[in-house]
């Protein structure tokens, strides 16, 4: 499939949805859909591309950092033009942002969904401010979730209290963020608490960081009730993956969309690669 052929839809086709009607199309326990992490132009076309051919939904993903990178108020313009001209259901999500006035922001500005990191948010105080940003999401009518979990080692919350603390805000979902052990091979642990989340706190979870996992791995989360799937870093090494090796392959080539169109394919074949290990392509 070239890329031409890709983009040239008519405005009359264009999916640019909310992240409760992408929910609308998941099927949690048969598969999981991907939310892919993007901080620039190519790779938001990547993966917009990587759903087209799967014929998957596609969530974006902008997190503070992508955001401080390049503005949010661009980066979200870019995709709803691109979403325009697009077939495809296309919904952009905040992830992993802690900022008040940037989720403000975001969903002032059409973004349909925010997963809230609580980072030291702790005690009643803690709960408030995620029950702050709940509200803030539920005046626009965006999805909200909160991100649980952290480092190796962290002291952070037990089992127990993950689900209070679910009960206690009421998020419309609750994302696990992998340790840097389960990014490639979780344990069991992981998939029962998300069982758990999901029978005592009847929460919709989603995991953070597994776009490397084997099939295996992936069955067993979907089985576990995940929904939704973010993937980072592997979307980001096959970008640059492609970019260098078309630099080392013509190292005379100085035109920016020489290079990083080929940085961009890379990364759409490596999406539509964690689309298909997620079990979403031909959803809809």
């Amino acid at each position: 499939m070239s890329w031409t052929s890709t983009f040239c839809w008519s405005g009359e086709d264009a999916m640019w949805v909310s992240m409760r009607e992408i929910f609308a199309l998941a099927r949690p326990g048969k598969f999981a859909l991907a939310a892919f992490h993007a901080s620039n132009l190519e790779q938001v076309q990547a993966v917009m591309g990587a759903s087209l051919e799967t014929k998957s939904p596609a969530i974006i993903a902008f997190d503070e950092s992508a955001a401080i990178y390049a503005g949010l108020a661009p980066f979200l313009a870019m995709s709803r033009e691109l979403a325009l001209e697009f077939p495809s259901p296309v919904a952009v999500q905040l992830d992993h942002v802690h900022d008040l006035d940037l989720i403000e922001t975001g969903v002032a500005r059409g973004v349909s969904g925010v997963v809230y990191d609580p980072r030291d948010d702790q005690g009643d105080e803690g709960r408030e401010r995620m029950k702050s940003v709940r509200r803030m999401c539920e005046s626009a009518g965006a999805w909200f979730e909160i991100e649980v979990r952290g480092s190796e080692g962290a002291s952070g919350r037990t089992a127990e209290e993950m689900v209070r603390l679910a009960r206690a805000v009421r998020p419309d979902g609750v994302c696990l963020a992998l340790r840097p052990s389960e990014r490639e091979k979780p344990g069991g642990e992981l998939f029962s608490l998300a069982e758990l989340l999901r029978c005592e706190a009847g929460a919709l979870v989603s995991v953070a960081g597994a776009g490397s996992w084997p099939e295996a791995a992936v069955q067993r989360a979907v089985a576990a009730g995940v929904w939704k799937i973010s993937v980072g870093s592997r979307l980001n090494q096959a970008f640059t993956d492609g970019l260098r090796g078309y630099l080392e392959s013509f190292p005379e080539r100085i035109l920016p969309r020489s290079y990083l169109g080929a940085a961009r394919d890379s990364a759409r074949l490596a999406a539509a690669e964690c689309i298909r290990a997620f079990g979403s392509a031909d959803s809809y």
